[in-house]
């Protein structure tokens, strides 16, 4: 479906404008398959404990990779909610059903794309000043994505289940 969504700033109006997306529809379900290359894992393995590195650190992640993903949702769907009802006065944006434990598509923003949410929040805001625009001791990042047709929501987040 195509959605209307607004781009809603911390202590700033919502832009005049609208950006038209192309989004999934809430309830569509599908299915896919993700792998591992096991041999590269093996040759991978062997040069980090050649280095000393101990592997156990990275063998949880890199062979569960949805334990990780698990973490990091959990994290971020905290640091956002967080987010909307403190900064932008807009709790139901992210109010869902249950507890979702995956991000994909366009809009889900820096922080869902990247891995700032494990950075301090002064080294972002420092970071989004220099790189980017001086938006000074405003969050890092200051603005979210939101569609605002009959109803207030977030893009991106939806729920993972293996079959």
């Amino acid at each position: 479906t195509v959605e209307r969504v607004k781009i809603i700033g911390y202590q700033s109006r919502p832009k005049s404008w609208f950006i038209y997306v192309e989004t999934i529809p809430e309830g569509t379900e599908f299915t896919f398959s993700i792998s591992l290359d096991l041999q590269l894992w093996d040759f991978f393995n062997k040069k980090i404990e050649n280095e000393g590195i101990p592997v156990e650190l990275y063998e949880k992640y890199l062979l569960r990779p949805m334990d990780a993903v698990l973490e990091w949702v959990e994290d971020l769907y905290r640091y956002e909610s967080s987010f909307f009802m403190n900064k932008l006065r807009l709790s139901s944006a992210i109010q869902l059903n249950g507890s979702p434990n995956f991000r994909l598509g366009w809009g889900v923003g820096l922080l869902g794309a990247t891995i700032d949410l494990l950075l301090p929040e002064d080294l972002r805001k420092k970071l989004r000043n220099v790189l980017f625009r001086n938006r000074g001791e405003n969050p890092a990042p200051k603005s979210r994505k939101v569609v605002v047709d009959t109803r207030s929501i977030t893009l991106g987040w939806c729920y993972v289940e293996p079959i």
